[in-house]
Formats: C-alpha cells, sequence, structure tokens
C-alpha cells in the first residue's frame, strides 16, 4: 500500500492523540538529540513522526521529528539533531502534527494538482478515537490520478503495524455516535480519495428515530475512482427503532443511502474499489448491521477479499448489490438473517455463503459452516483454517 509515495512528491503527516512530558534533554552541541518524556507507550515505535514542542534550552529539540531510537525502559527518544543549548527542566510535550481526523482534513483540503503533491495522513494507535459529533466528510482537495489524498492507518513495515486486525483486535480504532443529521461515520466526496487499514464502529448517538441510514463509510455518489482497503466496520451497538425506511450499512454508494467497500485493482470507469474488508454485525436480532455492504444504481464497483458476517437487525444481508455492472469476487458472507449474497446472477464470482444465495455466481459455495472454516469467527477471528474449504480457492487478481 505504500508503493504510490515513491512514485508522487508525498506530503506525510502524523495523526493521533498522543501526549507526553518532556522531562529530561540532551543539549549543548550533542548529536542526535535525545529526550526523556514522563510515560512511553509501546504502540511508539521507530519512524514515527512526532511534534515536539515548548522544549526550554535546547530549542533545536522543537517541531516535526522522525523518532529514530527509543528505549521503553529509560523512556527516551531519539531524533536527528544537535544540541545547542541547556535543557530547561520540567519543560515541553511530545504530541502528533495533527491531534484530530478533522484538523488534517481542514488542512490538507487544497488544490494538490497545482501542488503536484499526494498528502497522506498516517493514523497511530495512540488509543480508542472517538469522534466528536458532526460531519467527518472528506472532500474540498481538487485531485487527479497522480494528485490526491491517502488516510490511512501507519505502516511502518519492520519497525510495526497499526492496520487493525481483527483476530487481535489491535490497530487504529475509531469510533463514532451517529444521529439523524449527521449518519456517517464516514463520508467520501472526492475523487481518487483512498482509505485505508482502520476500524470504524458505528454507534447510536441517543436520538436515532430509525428513519433514514446510519453508514460505517458512505461514498458520495458524485465521486469516481474511490479506494478502500483494508476496513473493518462495525455496528454491532446500533439499533433500528423506527419506522421505514431504516438501515445501519456497514459501507455504501450510490444515490441513495448505501454502503460499500474497499479495493486495490484498477479498470478503467471504475468508480470504487473495495479490498481486504470484513463488515461484522451482532447476534442480536435489533442491533447491528442491515447491510454489510450496499450499492444502488448502475456503478463499476468492484468487491474483492472482503467478508460480512451476522448481518441480522432486519431484513439482513451480507452484500447487498442492488446495482449493475458490480462485481464481487473471492468474498464470503454467513449468517445474515435474509440472504448473504443479493446480487445479479454472474456478477460473483469465488463466493463462500451459509445460505445457497450465491449459488448463480460462478465457482462459488453454498451451505458453509462458519466454524468449519474459519478460526473463531464468534470473536472475529477470520482466519482460515489450515484444512478449509476455501484456502487457496479464490481467484487470482492484479494490482
Amino acid at each position: 500500500h505504500q508503493v504510490h509515495d515513491r512514485l508522487m512528491a508525498t506530503n506525510i503527516k502524523g495523526i493521533g492523540e498522543l501526549l507526553l512530558n518532556v522531562v529530561g534533554c540532551t543539549g549543548n552541541g550533542v548529536s542526535p538529540i535525545v529526550i526523556t518524556v514522563d510515560n512511553l507507550p509501546l504502540t511508539v515505535k521507530v519512524g514515527q513522526k512526532i511534534l515536539v514542542g515548548s522544549v526550554g534550552g535546547n530549542t533545536n529539540a522543537n517541531g516535526t521529528k522522525t523518532i529514530t531510537a527509543l528505549n521503553y525502559t529509560s523512556k527516551t527518544i531519539t531524533f536527528a539533531g544537535t544540541g545547542n543549548g541547556a535543557y530547561t527542566p520540567a519543560t515541553g510535550n511530545v504530541g502528533r502534527e495533527y491531534g484530530s481526523l478533522i484538523s488534517w482534513n481542514t488542512a490538507t483540503a487544497i488544490n494538490l494538482v497545482a501542488a503536484g503533491n499526494i498528502e497522506i495522513g498516517e493514523i497511530y494507535d495512540d488509543g480508542l478515537m472517538t469522534l466528536v459529533a458532526g460531519a467527518m466528510i472528506f472532500t474540498g482537495a481538487t485531485t487527479n490520478a497522480s494528485n490526491y489524498r491517502i488516510l490511512r492507518a501507519w505502516n511502518g513495515g519492520a519497525n510495526g503495524n497499526h492496520r487493525y486486525d481483527p483476530a487481535s483486535q489491535q490497530g487504529v480504532r475509531i469510533k463514532k455516535a451517529v444521529t439523524p443529521t449527521f449518519p456517517n461515520v464516514f463520508e467520501i466526496n472526492e475523487n481518487y480519495f483512498r482509505l485505508e487499514g482502520a476500524y470504524t464502529e458505528i454507534t447510536d448517538g441517543g436520538s436515532w428515530a430509525g428513519s433514514g441510514t446510519a453508514r460505517g463509510v458512505y461514498v458520495n455518489t458524485n465521486c469516481h475512482h474511490v479506494r478502500i482497503d483494508g476496513i473493518t466496520i462495525r455496528g454491532r451497538e446500533m439499533a433500528i427503532t423506527g419506522s421505514a425506511p431504516a438501515g445501519i450499512d456497514g459501507l455504501s454508494h450510490a444515490a441513495q443511502a448505501l454502503f460499500s467497500g474497499v479495493g486495490n485493482s484498477y479498470v478503467a470507469g471504475d468508480e470504487l474499489i473495495v479490498t481486504n474488508s470484513v463488515a461484522i454485525g451482532s447476534s442480536e436480532p435489533s442491533l447491528g448491521l442491515v447491510n454489510g455492504f450496499r450499492t444502488l444504481g448502475s456503478q463499476f464497483d468492484q468487491f474483492l477479499n472482503c467478508g460480512a458476517y451476522k448481518c441480522v437487525n432486519g431484513v439482513g444481508r451480507g452484500f447487498n448489490m442492488g446495482a449493475l455492472n458490480v462485481f464481487v469476487i473471492n468474498c464470503w458472507s454467513f449468517k445474515s438473517s435474509f440472504a448473504d449474497f443479493t446480487l445479479s446472477t454472474g456478477a460473483g464470482n469465488n463466493l463462500a455463503a451459509s445460505d445457497n444465495s450465491c449459488v448463480a455466481q460462478l465457482n462459488s459455495l453454498e451451505y458453509v459452516t462458519d466454524i468449519d472454516v474459519m478460526l473463531n469467527p464468534e470473536y472475529e477471528d477470520f482466519r482460515l483454517r489450515y484444512t478449509s474449504s476455501l484456502l487457496d480457492a479464490g481467484q487470482a487478481l492484479t494490482s
């Protein structure tokens, strides 16, 4: 997911809620600079960006820095630079360049085509990030196929990975209480936008009346060439309490209120590609997702290597594809209350369902029992067993 970083001019910024106090710092010509903090979480890793501020005496310690070494025992952080003075005791703090998604979104909604840039916001796992009430809409940047915005969980390669993992339940986690006025955790209304590697949870803001649709990710019908990869969406605390039309969608795309997924392959004329993503509902019939992934209209959407689990709230469907020109490949859906898959004949390939809703699709398996093919799906460990009938049974995909 970081190949594009090397192809275009990039501007990578860190996002998180880290807040550490500086209690010591090298100075007087010492290189590199080493600061001592009051607490050093294990989620702080080499290669991450931090923002050091208000360090007295050694002012070269202040500013945006990239961590080059850490010592969790002595609580020290090392980064490039030369001390220029004696440290003033009990001054300084360490945070991230942006303390919220909103601040990054506002700062990077610029003309990226004129700047010739890719703006990348890397989210660090500094704890559960709870979004405040209101709109979280990615819009406003001028983009094209070479200049666009990416919001992603930090992936530091050998230094660590903050992409969310359902099995361990570790990684970037984002939660929001939605309301009828602001029904989406995220709304994407910008061409070429990319969202990668985070967990989003939809909860009830206390005034949800059941009319309209709540969504984990809503891709606006007016934007094109959107990519979503490695997203986990959970809606198990949401309930439908009002009259129809109502719904809770993991990810949707269309003029109507819908939920869609992620992708990493590209075809001419595509609107949305969703890959390696999971939508998780609830065991309670009145809670959770109605639709894991949903799209309506005449799109060119692709859902690749995605899964849906326990979409039972109301007329539950894992993949509700009411659109033409939609392709669902290498996907699974288990324990939906109405149908695991609703899609046109031939729109799917290499699917697996706990019912017979994918019988009209190529190379697909019906009446699959989740626990027979996955390690522990009830606890969101969707990794395949070594005896699984789904192992190496998918279609090869190109990136």
